[in-house]
């Protein structure tokens, strides 16, 4: 009787196939993948745009409400004023311009100015999106029971595409904050 060969392969007993992907097979697939991310690139700017703008307008919420809380925890007035182009690049010249980012600090002399040790809180500038306050003020000031003489104030955030990323944060009487998506304007 003659043995049969049951094997169709010619590779030395002991040894496997090899299994996986050629180099060919993965260069095709990297650039099918780079070719989806392309196109769907542009729709993503949107979205981080439009996050941007949420959370530049969140972060000075939080702010006014950190403002009121201090004041209160500390019997004495609180200011919060924009910070100055001195402490930023960019072009903020514009009165109202709160793009640099925030200052809140203690008051403990009442003159006004940030003086050493009266530092609370500094908000860096929000990338990519310009804050400013609808009516030009550079500063206001929280009393000790965490009010100001006049609740009635806006601030519009916009990211570089004006039309589709932009959000009012409008005050009303008794300090309540509303967030106001797709306009720059406080309405009544």
């Amino acid at each position: 009787m003659q043995n049969v060969l049951t094997s169709t392969t010619a590779r030395p007993p002991g040894r496997r196939a090899a299994t996986g992907f050629t180099a060919i097979e993965l260069m095709v697939v990297v650039s099918i993948l780079a070719i989806l991310a392309a196109m769907a690139l542009p729709s993503f700017r949107g979205v981080i745009e439009r996050y941007r703008v949420a959370r530049a307008a969140e972060d000075l919420t939080a702010t006014i409400y950190l403002a009121r809380a201090e004041a209160i925890r500390r019997g004495a007035p609180v200011i919060l004023r924009r910070a100055t182009p001195a402490d930023c690049s960019g072009d903020v010249s514009a009165n109202g311009s709160w793009s640099c980012g925030w200052i809140l600090f203690q008051d403990g002399n009442g003159n006004g100015n940030q003086d050493d040790g009266e530092l609370i809180q500094l908000s860096p500038p929000p990338v990519g999106v310009t804050v400013t306050r609808l009516t030009a003020v550079n500063q206001f000031s929280i009393n000790q029971w965490g009010d100001l003489a006049n609740w009635s104030f806006g601030f519009k955030a916009t990211g570089s595409d004006a039309t589709d990323s932009q959000r009012a944060l409008c005050a009303a009487g008794g300090g309540r904050l509303n967030t106001v998506k797709g306009s720059t304007a406080c309405g009544a």
